[in-house]
């Protein structure tokens, strides 16, 4: 009766343990470097997408990034530059809105773009993807769409 009792309570305390570490994974899902690309006006463009999750309410975790473009190898022509973003990520649906707040670095002629989509995972690791609009969601202007994998996730990014 005692050994049943031990192997009760270790079991529980296993299940306590394993809900509070896919708590606390859901809780930082978000976290991190993102590397891929999108395509705007100028053409497929590189990307690093540094998320950071720094607050929570009403359902939502509010999020701020650093968002920096460069070259990609089929479009080497695209000069490079940063800006800072603002958003949140909503846990129930795994949508992720962030908008472009204020330049960084800021190459002639170029406009700061914001990104509407959503979280994913699939075989190789953690996936951001959707849509890229221009002015507050308003028009698309030769923007289509993004694809982002957390960095670990993809050894060969291009």
């Amino acid at each position: 009766m005692i050994r049943l009792l031990r192997k009760l309570a270790t079991c529980a305390a296993s299940l306590s343990a394993a809900v509070l570490i896919a708590q606390s994974a859901h809780a930082e899902n978000l976290n991190g470097k993102w590397f891929g690309d999108y395509t705007c006006g100028q053409g497929i463009t590189a990307v690093t997408l540094t998320i950071e999750e720094v607050g929570s309410g009403e359902g939502m975790t509010t999020l701020r990034g650093d968002f920096s473009f460069y070259a990609h190898p089929d479009n080497p022509w695209v000069p490079s530059g940063s800006y800072a973003m603002a958003g949140h990520f909503d846990p129930e649906t795994n949508e992720v809105l962030l908008k472009g707040t204020h330049w960084d670095f800021q190459p002639w002629g170029y406009e700061m773009v914001d990104l509407l989509g959503s979280f994913t995972t699939d075989d190789d690791g953690d996936i951001l993807s959707g849509d890229v609009f221009f002015r507050e969601l308003e028009t698309r202007l030769g923007c289509t769409t993004f694809h982002l994998r957390r960095i670990g996730a993809a050894q060969n990014l291009f």
